[in-house]
């Protein structure tokens, strides 16, 4: 069976990701978000599965939040039960941890690089 899985961080973005969904529902097929980076994208990536009518799945590395960027952010949501809560309000619902990011040895980049 045929997935489509685009990844905001490489697609060009929310934008560009909707369109892709778009099309993959007009065929029938389903959704299953690349959700590979750091916690901006998991977050953003969240958002966007979570208003994907096609969805299936929310592709996520749970080792990555919980020892590579382990205090990056003020508080990350990881999935329980299988589901994933996004957080209600604006924005993307989550604040990274600004004193933690200006630590030596922390390295913020934009992609793609």
């Amino acid at each position: 069976a045929a997935v489509v899985m685009p990844d905001l961080a490489w697609c060009g973005g929310i934008t560009a990701a909707r369109k892709i969904a778009a099309l993959a529902e007009t065929y029938y097929l389903p959704g299953a978000p690349h959700n590979c980076g750091g916690p901006v994208l998991h977050w953003a990536s969240a958002h966007f599965a979570a208003a994907m009518p096609n969805l299936r799945i929310l592709e996520t590395v749970r080792r990555h939040y919980l020892d590579e960027y382990n205090g990056l952010t003020e508080a990350m949501w990881l999935p329980a039960g299988g589901a994933l809560d996004v957080p209600p309000g604006p924005g993307l619902g989550a604040r990274l941890n600004e004193e933690r990011l200006r630590q030596d040895g922390v390295e913020v980049r934009s992609y793609p690089d």
